[in-house]
């Protein structure tokens, strides 16, 4: 039965790989500087994507981006904590900033999806 299962999710998950996996470049639009952050802010199909990088590095002119962005669980590595600042809304995105030790980090989420009050990093 197990292996039943595991087959048919091998199946579904290849049959909705291309679908889940559409990517859309994003132009760079402006960039923003603080302590040892840098987020830069990239124009996709009308709508106001980011990308935190280092402040030491430069924001690429492109950045692909998922066009039907969703809140995703943090990353196993995640070690700060951010807290809410404010939102704001672009199209079909939502731009959330969080302080993070002083730093604001943006993260881009669905514009009906409401911010989380803190989010790991």
């Amino acid at each position: 039965m197990k292996l039943k299962f595991s087959l048919f999710m091998t199946v579904v998950y290849v049959m909705l790989a291309p679908t889940l996996a559409q990517a859309t470049t994003g132009f760079l639009q402006s960039e923003e500087s603080q302590a040892f952050v840098k987020v830069c802010f990239y124009d996709v199909l009308g709508e106001t994507h980011s990308l935190n990088i280092g402040a030491t590095e430069l924001c690429p002119l492109t950045s692909d981006f998922d066009v039907t962005p969703k809140l995703q669980p943090p990353t196993e590595d995640a070690q700060k904590t951010g807290f809410f600042k404010q939102e704001q809304t672009s199209g079909f995105s939502k731009l959330c900033s969080y302080d993070v030790l002083g730093e604001t980090y943006v993260l881009t989420i669905g514009s009906t999806e409401i911010c989380p009050l803190t989010y790991k990093f």
